[in-house]
């Protein structure tokens, strides 16, 4: 929870994150993510952010538009708990809503014995329209193979990279905001 609200503050927090293919992240609601009176989790849900990165296609401007869990389904009670440690959903999209690849991401992270657990899923082609999911890949059309591929490739070296260093940069940084 931490990470998604810290990063998403200065470019070059998102460039450590993966230096070879995360370009910027711009927090469109900064106030709420500085805002020291919510708790962690509340600084990224509800917020916007302009990201530009690489996911195997050539660098793309993204908007990522953090959601409350209950608006994806999930029983957002659960969060912070045994069950569920955090909980991260986003409806991306493109710069312009409509054009490019949509997707609805989550990361729901567990806590084990050791660390963490985390499970990331991506339903590409779909995205939130007026608070309900709506598949936006027209019937009779695919998305190309090399989306999921790419996406799947650009996550596990962004999240293995982030493992590596995250005790780190959180150490050295938790009260720098």
């Amino acid at each position: 929870e931490w990470w998604f609200a810290w990063h998403s503050l200065e470019d070059l927090r998102y460039r450590i994150w993966d230096p070879e293919d995360h370009y910027y992240a711009r927090q469109q609601n900064r106030a709420k993510t500085l805002d020291q009176s919510l708790p962690m989790r509340e600084r990224t849900w509800g917020t916007c952010h302009h990201v530009k990165e690489d996911i195997g296609g050539g660098p793309d401007e993204l908007i990522l538009e953090f959601r409350y869990p209950h608006e994806l389904g999930y029983e957002e009670e659960k969060v912070g708990t045994d069950a569920c440690a955090a909980l991260i959903c986003a409806n991306g999209h493109g710069p312009v809503p409509g054009q490019g690849v949509a997707a609805i991401m989550t990361h729901f992270v567990r806590e084990i014995p050791g660390g963490i657990e985390l499970r990331s899923r991506f339903w590409i082609g779909y995205g939130l329209v007026d608070g309900q999911l709506v598949k936006l890949v027209p019937d009779g059309v695919s998305v190309p193979p090399e989306v999921p591929m790419g996406l799947f490739a650009h996550n596990l070296k962004e999240f293995g990279h982030l493992a590596t260093i995250l005790p780190q940069v959180y150490a050295e940084n938790k009260d720098n905001w």
